[in-house]
């Protein structure tokens, strides 16, 4: 397998990113039946238990693969991976699963890739709120983006029907700093989003503000009103996904200290992944 430095997409569920590195191989533990194409057929399908090595990324939207047992190659169509329940991706250097991107959206134009990046599943298991007398509370995910410097095109934000779901509130985006905790904030000017109703996706429009990060990055949601017994439950509620906590998510309660910690600090559900998607576009270094 020819060694690289790029990134490399594959959709599971939603979709999945991995890294390609020297001296390893990515490989495909397939959990369920798995279809392999070559130019729109079908040429092998997989069984569950068999592995899929990663050749590359095919021009058809997903993985170029190859079964390790059979020795049919083909790839992976987007449009089919989106079916496939679950799949993790291994290095077979360290046996090491590769984290999960999400991702519903990609495009490429010239040599410019836009992709949603995200760590949770799309499946609402519970909810957050700022649970604070006062408004400033935030909540927030921090991603990382295949290449920098990257733009921010739109955020989105899963708004649940508890409490009050149109109330607006206001998105900030913070660089991180060497210590990997939120610094400046790049969202210079106020930037608001707000639902039309509850359980649903709001997309913010980020493009209009030119924002570039040039690391990993924060997007969070401020809620501009309290949520608690004692000032009524006036604020937006933000949906969690609790199935495969990635360890991106983070709080910060303005009457306890106003500062960040890991959602797992905070409360007895444990860890868990805020539904706070990021759209950034980037430029292909593959070539």
């Amino acid at each position: 397998m020819k060694t690289c430095n790029l990134t490399v997409i594959f959709t599971l569920i939603i979709g999945l990113m991995v890294g390609c590195v020297a001296n390893s191989t990515r490989y495909i533990e397939v959990k369920q039946k798995t279809n392999l194409y070559m130019r729109g057929s079908v040429v092998a399908t997989v069984p569950p238990g068999s592995t899929l090595r990663v050749l590359g990324v095919s021009k058809k939207g997903g993985l170029e693969v190859v079964d390790e047992k059979t020795g049919d190659k083909g790839y992976v169509s987007e449009q089919k991976m989106n079916k496939i329940n679950r799949i993790y991706v291994k290095d077979s250097a360290t046996g090491e699963e590769i984290k999960k991107v999400y991702h519903t959206e990609v495009q490429k134009v010239g040599d410019m890739i836009t992709m949603q990046l995200a760590y949770d599943d799309g499946s609402k298991e519970g909810s957050n709120s700022p649970w604070s007398e006062n408004a400033g509370s935030e909540i927030g995910v921090i991603f990382s983006s295949p290449a920098y410097p990257a733009t921010l095109e739109k955020a989105s934000f899963y708004v649940s029907n508890s409490g009050t779901p149109t109330t607006p509130f206001k998105i900030n985006i913070y660089q991180l700093n060497q210590d990997k905790n939120p610094g400046t904030n790049l969202a210079v000017v106020s930037i608001n989003g707000s639902a039309e109703s509850g359980n649903q996706w709001v997309d913010v429009d980020l493009a209009p503000y030119s924002i570039t990060v040039n690391g990993d990055f924060m997007v969070s949601m401020e809620w501009l009103a309290p949520h608690h017994p004692k000032k009524g439950k006036s604020a937006q509620v933000i949906g969690t996904d609790m199935s495969k906590p990635e360890g991106r998510s983070y709080w910060k309660f303005v009457n306890r200290g106003n500062q960040w910690k890991p959602v797992s600090e905070i409360g007895k559900s444990g860890d868990r992944n805020n539904m706070i998607r990021a759209t950034v576009t980037y430029k292909d270094m593959s070539k």
